[in-house]
């Protein structure tokens, strides 16, 4: 019995450059989201020091980029290694960052 089952029509070259480009911009979004927080950045919530809205940047546009450039790097992962198990444990990724968002929006 196997395992990891692929998704064979997903598994060629080009898809890999473009998983690869995908998680690299990912990255990127991360990266920048968290420079534009500057010190109201922090993982998970503060209860203790409660930071000032960002509203500038990245979060002018998105909400939670660093999400979103975790969840846009987690594709790229599943397109340079399309497996079924990659695939679940990206809906689990995802469905996980829905109940932390919830959270902090409610925070």
């Amino acid at each position: 019995m196997k395992i990891v089952i692929k998704i064979e029509f997903l598994n060629r070259a080009i898809v890999d450059y473009i998983g690869f480009s995908m998680g690299v911009f990912g990255l990127l979004v991360c990266m920048v989201a968290q420079l534009q927080m500057g010190n109201a950045w922090r993982v998970g919530i503060d209860r203790k020091n409660k930071a000032e809205l960002i509203r500038t940047g990245l979060y002018r546009l998105i909400r939670n980029p660093t999400y979103a450039g975790l969840f846009i790097l987690s594709t790229g992962v599943w397109l340079i290694f399309p497996t079924m198990s990659f695939m679940l444990w990206g809906l689990t990724f995802y469905i996980s960052l829905e109940f932390q968002v919830r959270l902090e929006e409610e925070f």
